[in-house]
């Protein structure tokens, strides 16, 4: 579980971004200064439209642990700064273990159209059709990790929702740090998870460094975050 754990953590945050087409960006994921991870993200954006692939997975030690997988897929439109998902899929591995789903959205709302293998009846499980307005993962992923500029950073509440778990995530300001600018965030597990995780922690402090690569526009160079098995480090290639 901690592969994934982190990386619920690490790329929950959102920020604002600015767009380019046919970009590829690529991060390495680090546990107490060990490699666990690589993501590979391809986006494209057309006017008011945009679409995602991303691929995380895990390498080294992590990869012989659980040879965890993660391959995702996200459509959807923009406006002003606020992003509206159509269509999400997933794949994910484990050891042996392969399962799917996807979610379509219909004026904000999420709709669960296909789990596999499919998932047991509970009376306690979240109604996806109580979450308009939340986005998935992948879009999430998507904001988070592309350009801003200086109006832009750090000013975010979102609502995010997975077909599972819903959680919160609030950007506060920012201040320099060095050459770098600095973005506090907190994670916040709200409804979905099991008892023993909300007893656990509930509330996942991060932090987003930018650097400035032209005239108000800010990349990221890393994401710190605190996780329940220490520090975790996003590192951009």
């Amino acid at each position: 579980m901690l592969f994934a754990k982190v990386i619920f953590i690490i790329f929950i945050g959102l920020c604002m971004p600015s767009y380019a087409k046919d970009k590829k960006l690529s991060f390495s994921v680090h546990v107490k200064g060990m490699k666990i991870g690589t993501l590979e993200m391809q986006s494209e954006q057309s006017n008011k439209n945009y679409k995602v692939s991303g691929l995380l997975k895990a390498v080294g030690l992590m990869k012989l642990i659980s040879n965890v997988e993660y391959k995702a897929e996200t459509i959807g439109k923009i406006a002003g700064t606020r992003f509206f998902p159509a269509n999400y899929s997933e794949e994910r591995k484990k050891k042996a273990v392969k399962t799917s789903a996807s979610i379509t959205y219909k004026n904000g709302t999420p709709e669960i159209r296909q789990y596999n293998p499919p998932r047991e009846k509970d009376p306690k499980r979240i109604d996806a059709s109580t979450q308009k307005g939340t986005i998935d993962p992948l879009t999430a992923l998507y904001a988070t990790l592309k350009d801003v500029n200086l109006e832009e950073m750090c000013k975010l509440e979102l609502q995010l929702f997975d077909g599972k778990h819903k959680s919160h995530v609030k950007l506060s300001s920012y201040k320099k740090d060095g050459d770098l600018f600095l973005c506090y965030g907190e994670y916040v597990r709200l409804a979905g998870f099991r008892p023993e995780q909300m007893a656990e922690k509930t509330r996942f402090p991060f932090n987003i460094f930018y650097e400035e690569i032209s005239k108000n526009t800010f990349r990221i160079k890393k994401i710190i975050a605190e996780t329940i098995h220490g520090t975790a480090v996003l590192k951009a290639k």
